[in-house]
Formats: structure tokens, C-alpha cells, sequence
């Protein structure tokens, strides 16, 4: 399963992949792309939205996306609700037509949500297409206390889990979980009463466009994330 992140620089005629270690971004008008596959027959895939649908107005609306116009007729895609503490679904219709919340979906920097297949489908890759952001920080809240937040890295580069600051800051007992769609499991993580990940915590790198869950033992907060390249 191929996930990569290619940045195309304006008025350029190669391409260059902004990878965890932060390489430079050349272009404020850079676009790019990050490819991610859902799989086959009702299989789930989580998803981050980390580059900005063009044109911008800043707010990302779900039916905007690139991922949302990929996905074929009778797929649906859910998103976490903190409150209720449960997935919202919307269903693509026959005519191709998002039901439910979809039209009206917000995508917040640095959320979470699934893409699912239909029965039968064959697996779909979907591409994640915009501007990269260049806001010098992005904010994601994060409900705390016990409950689950549906998070992702907000700017298109991978990183490790165990230096993203949400996971620093995290308290201690607190939950991660990470999702393996070839298993369509999620797979738990958690930080000791020493302050130490165990299980794939300490080796998951999160990459570009994927989401996990972070069920923090503190109480509410907001994770603050710096942008990872410069500008000229």
C-alpha cells in the first residue's frame, strides 16, 4: 500500500517529496498531492486532510475534497463526534450525492475521519489534493479527559508519533490507537505511569495523511503544532 506525499513546485518541472525530516518547502504556491488506499469490499481507511482544496476560503468543506469526489457511488465516509462520542456517517449516493452531515462537514485541521468501500467494490485509491499549508502553526483540540480524539498531523509530512507534541503532553495512562486497515483493527498504545509509550507507539511513524486516536488521561486541550519547513 503505497501512501506517498509528492509536492509539485510551481513553474518547476520536477517534483520533490517533502519527507519526516522536514525538507524544505521552495514555493509558497506549492500544491501536492498525498495518495492514500481504501480497501476493497467495505474495507475503512483513516484519513487526514493536510494540504488545503483549492481555491481556499479557509474552511475545508468534506464534499470539496478531492478524496470525497473519488470515492465511487455507495461509499461512506464517518466522522468522530467528541460530544457523543461516537462516528456520524454519510453515504454517497447512486447519483453520487453525500447524505446526511457530509455536505455540511467541516474537516478541522488535524482530524481524523474513515473512507469506506461498498460491498464489492475493488480497493480505491483516493488522493489527497491541494496547497500546502503554510500557516506558521495549526491548532487541533483535544475533548481529554478519558474520551477519544480523532487526530492526524495537520501539515503534509510524516513524523513520529512519540515526537508529535500531543503525544508528549499526553498524561500519563493516557491511550493511542492506530489503525491497521489490512486487519481493520485498531491497534492500542499506552503511555505508563513513568511517561513511556509502549507497544508500536515508540516505531509508529505517522504519515502524511493518516489519522489515530488519542484517548488523554488530561483534561482538555488544544494541541498547537508548528509548521515543520519554511518558506522563502
Amino acid at each position: 500500500m503505497k501512501k506517498a506525499l509528492w509536492i509539485a513546485i510551481a513553474g518547476a518541472l520536477a517534483v520533490s517529496v517533502v519527507a519526516a525530516s522536514a525538507q524544505e518547502v521552495l514555493s509558497a504556491n506549492a500544491v501536492g498531492y498525498i495518495k492514500r488506499t481504501v480497501p476493497a469490499d467495505g474495507g475503512l481507511e483513516v484519513i487526514a486532510y493536510a494540504l488545503n482544496p483549492m481555491p481556499y476560503t479557509g474552511v475545508t468543506y468534506f464534499t470539496n475534497t478531492a478524496v470525497a469526489s473519488e470515492m465511487p457511488n455507495l461509499s461512506v465516509a464517518y466522522f468522530w463526534n467528541d460530544g457523543t462520542q461516537r462516528w456520524v456517517g454519510s453515504q454517497k449516493s447512486g447519483k453520487g450525492i453525500w447524505d446526511g452531515v457530509g455536505p455540511t462537514k467541516q474537516i478541522l485541521p488535524g482530524e481524523m475521519f474513515f473512507l469506506k468501500t461498498p460491498p464489492g467494490s475493488a480497493a480505491i485509491d483516493v488522493t489527497i489534493t491541494g496547497e500546502v499549508p503554510d500557516d506558521a502553526t495549526l491548532e487541533r483540540a483535544v475533548i481529554g479527559s478519558g474520551n477519544n480524539a480523532a487526530l492526524g498531523n495537520p501539515y503534509p509530512v510524516d513524523v513520529a508519533f512519540t515526537n508529535m507534541e500531543v503525544a508528549i503532553n499526553a498524561a500519563n495512562l493516557s491511550a493511542a490507537f492506530f489503525w491497521n486497515p489490512a486487519t481493520g483493527r485498531w491497534v492500542g498504545s499506552q503511555k505508563s505511569g513513568k511517561g513511556i509509550w509502549d507497544g508500536v507507539a515508540p516505531t509508529k511513524i505517522v504519515l502524511a495523511g493518516e489519522g489515530f486516536f488519542l484517548k488523554d488521561m488530561n483534561p482538555g486541550s488544544v494541541w498547537t503544532n508548528t509548521k515543520p519547513y519554511t518558506w522563502p
